[in-house]
């Protein structure tokens, strides 16, 4: 009784005890809160004890919304018999109820419990195609569960690989590199269910195809690609490079007019750690780590080319070279960063003031 009281939120009980023929204890009223009994008398090896010592809050699954997947006639499935199928698998591992197909084409479904031959229940769900937009729709439905098999377990004969992919289609979205051993391992912790490495891999497989389609397809997408560049962007630099004899896809190049002329006005730089020219370097602009052999060598050899500092070995430097606790250094490089990506020259100075005044004569 009082687990029962505890998964409806009852947490205060007030239970009136009888004496019945003689029994020992007598009578009384105990007062119930919060695991805690007290008043009257009472055997405690009859108290449920365990509600005080667990104090943790119920977790909700993932998959518990898979129980309104099938809730009455008339629910249409947009995606076809492939749609309804993985709903109804779903649906079904989640109430944990066994089940057998009386038919399963592409245009009607009807599923009957297992118990039915055995026992004579008649849970029964039927659903036909719509020809006319190609929709699945359920047309009867008997989900009344009496046969006393159903039974939500971590395994299911009916957890398969579309339904992995339907779940980790949208995680793919933003993680296209997950592993089949970390679905596994979501599933267990997210929804309950453990799954095979098999139906993992096979899951994300079909998710990556529901995404990008099929590598085959994505690679003959290109013709149409070039195609359709060449027809509407003037000025372009389209190459695709397949291989002479096999005629599969090595490399393929695209440059846009306007990359290719903005790119004339950008300046050339050269980001230097130590190395030699043997050619002129003077509309180059260097961009190095202001070591004091580069730096005096650029100017002297190179005194009409542009010189630049790279801002991460800058900060670097800057810490190397302040005194004091780890946080002081990292304040330190965090003003001269806000000194560097200072959007005019008044923020600028005011950015610097900061630094200096807070860094004094080491910076």
């Amino acid at each position: 009784m009082l687990s029962i009281g505890r998964r409806m939120h009852m947490f205060e009980f007030d239970i009136e005890v009888v004496d019945n023929g003689g029994m020992a204890g007598g009578g009384g009223v105990l007062n119930i809160c919060n695991g805690e009994v007290s008043g009257g008398e009472y055997n405690d090896m009859e108290i449920d004890l365990l509600l005080s010592f667990c104090s943790h809050e119920e977790r909700t699954l993932l998959s518990a919304s898979w129980v309104h997947l099938i809730k009455n006639v008339g629910r249409c499935f947009k995606d076809g018999v492939k749609g309804f199928r993985v709903a109804l698998h779903k649906y079904l591992v989640e109430i944990g109820f066994n089940y057998d197909f009386v038919r399963n084409e592409s245009d009607r479904v009807t599923v009957v419990c297992r118990m039915k031959e055995r026992r004579g229940y008649e849970l029964r769900m039927h659903a036909l195609m719509e020809h006319a937009n190609g929709w699945f729709y359920i047309r009867q439905l008997n989900n009344v569960h009496i046969c006393g098999a159903a039974i939500r377990t971590t395994k299911h004969n009916r957890i398969g690989s579309d339904i992995v992919s339907s779940e980790m289609v949208e995680v793919m979205r933003d993680k296209p590199l997950l592993s089949a051993v970390k679905v596994r391992r979501d599933f267990k912790r997210k929804y309950g269910l453990d799954i095979s490495h098999t139906n993992a891999w096979m899951g994300i497989e079909k998710a990556w195809n529901c995404l990008y389609s099929d590598n085959s397809e994505s690679f003959d997408q290109l013709r149409w690609f070039i195609e359709e560049s060449l027809r509407t962007n003037s000025g372009r630099k389209l190459v695709l490079d397949m291989d002479e004899f096999s005629n599969r896809f090595k490399r393929f190049f695209a440059s846009f007019y306007a990359c290719i002329h903005g790119f004339a006005y950008c300046r050339p730089m050269l980001f230097v750690d130590g190395t030699f020219f043997k050619r002129d370097a003077r509309q180059l602009t260097f961009i190095s780590d202001r070591n004091n052999g580069l730096k005096s060598t650029l100017q002297k050899i190179f005194s009409t080319a542009y010189h630049a500092y790279c801002l991460h070995h800058l900060k670097m430097n800057l810490r190397d070279k302040v005194r004091g606790h780890k946080l002081f250094k990292d304040r330190m490089v965090f003003l001269f960063r806000k000194c560097a990506y200072a959007p005019s020259e008044h923020k600028f100075e005011e950015k610097l003031s900061e630094l200096l005044a807070e860094g004094k004569e080491q910076v």
